[in-house]
């Protein structure tokens, strides 16, 4: 792995070419994830009714889909063969700086690019893999990772939104959210946790509480509007146009309140209430962590 200090640059001005795009899976990997169809889907909710499946035959299949999942994520010699499958970065020979990654719309694609403008172009940040056994991995190879973790009700609201087009229940989202950080959950007191709001907020202290935990020395940058702008320039420039659609951009948009206020009322529900409970209480028991990885600065 590389020395994170060696890559740091001398001032956190430097920018990344803006042409440069969004490499998220690291060196060897492709993205091969479906793009939305070309069409702004205000009737996302009468055509896609795929989102509200709640038959018995539905529940009992992500039964056995989310045990395959779990067993796969613990490991590695398992998990190889989905990365055949998704081209997804080998997690055992994959190398990078710094491991950023959380379940998706966790504030995944600003981190990565605020620790890539702020550490310069040389500096290998491995990120969207949204799968827990790399930060299990990184914990053995004791190199650094930043787990990112987001309430979950927020989450899976954006969630729906961004991933309509992909054909997922609600509960197929809300399960992958437990398994994500329910896998986590047995090595907390050693994973180095950011909650969205200390990310997107504070970006300039994560960087030192880091530091501090990791004993390393990234670059800390200048917490101003400027820098905040760049990285948001960098998030734009790093798109396809099919990405920067409204539903799928990773930027808040106003024009998703809408949607997301119709989604509430069903999440919001007694069919989702037990699993939203579930999710609660892992967000609170990792926010806690990011509470105390937080501590280590001030």
């Amino acid at each position: 792995m590389n020395n994170p200090s060696a890559a740091a640059p001398n001032t956190a001005s430097s920018t990344m070419p803006v042409s440069a795009p969004l490499n998220r899976l690291g060196p060897g990997a492709t993205q091969t994830t479906p793009m939305p169809p070309a069409l702004t889907p205000p009737e996302w909710k009468s055509t896609n009714q795929f989102l509200f499946q709640n038959d018995w035959w539905h529940r009992a299949g992500l039964q056995v889909r989310n045990y395959i999942r779990r067993t796969m994520w613990r490991h590695p010699s398992l998990f190889a063969i989905n990365t055949y499958r998704h081209n997804r970065p080998r997690v055992e020979q994959v190398e990078y700086d710094l491991l950023v990654d959380g379940f998706p719309r966790s504030a995944n694609t600003f981190a990565t690019m605020a620790f890539r403008h702020s550490q310069g172009n040389s500096f290998k940040v491995l990120s969207h893999v949204h799968v827990p056994i790399y930060a299990l991995v990184a914990l053995r190879r004791r190199a650094p990772s930043v787990v990112l973790v987001r309430q979950p009700r927020e989450t899976l609201l954006s969630w729906i939104i961004c991933c309509w087009y992909l054909r997922r229940s609600i509960h197929f989202g809300l399960s992958s959210y437990i398994d994500y950080y329910k896998t986590l959950l047995p090595h907390l007191d050693r994973l180095f946790v950011a909650d969205f709001d200390w990310i997107t907020g504070d970006f300039p202290e994560v960087v030192r509480a880091a530091n501090r935990h990791f004993s390393i020395h990234l670059q800390v940058p200048v917490a101003n509007v400027a820098f905040l702008t760049e990285v948001q320039e960098l998030v734009f420039s790093s798109k396809s146009d099919e990405d920067l659609h409204f539903f799928t951009c990773s930027n808040p948009d106003a024009r998703r309140v809408r949607f997301k206020k119709e989604l509430a009322e069903i999440v919001d529900g007694p069919i989702y209430r037990r699993g939203l409970a579930q999710a609660n209480a892992l967000y609170e028991v990792f926010k806690q962590r990011a509470d105390q990885c937080r501590a280590l600065v001030k």
